[in-house]
């Protein structure tokens, strides 16, 4: 398989890995060398914990409580529209049906659009509503 493609060292998000063809993926580019992170709404146990992280609506309300600074990415507009919109949250939302590129592109565009509020946690963030 090291013929195939070598990940040695890259840095891997993968959304919905813990079961079906997510899985198979996160297993895939471990064996390529990649450091794989991978995000769902529970572990199905086979993951590590600091290869998993639960995430969904939910956490993204615990993290934006806590103060930190948000982007929702989803494929269901309205509902991120509606938690990015609440009053005194530091979010922004973008569509993110994760089978396009295009809208890969531009969650990730959208995410790094304000690079002070990435390298200084403390900044605004000026991209967000």
């Amino acid at each position: 398989m090291a013929d195939f493609l070598n990940l040695t060292d890259k840095r891997v998000l993968i959304t919905s890995g813990t079961r079906g063809a997510g899985a198979a993926t996160v297993a895939l580019f471990r064996e390529l060398g990649a450091r794989v992170l991978t995000t769902a709404r529970t572990n199905a146990g086979a993951l590590p914990e600091d290869m998993f992280v639960a995430a969904d609506m939910t956490t993204a309300r615990r993290f934006i409580a806590e103060g930190a600074q948000v982007v929702i990415a989803d494929v269901r507009r309205a509902e991120a529209d509606a938690l990015a919109a609440e009053p005194g949250r530091n979010a922004m939302a973008v569509v993110l049906d994760v089978r396009s590129p295009k809208q890969w592109a531009e969650a990730v565009r959208a995410s790094v659009a304000d690079r002070s509020s990435i390298s200084d946690p403390s900044a605004p963030c000026r991209a967000c509503r």
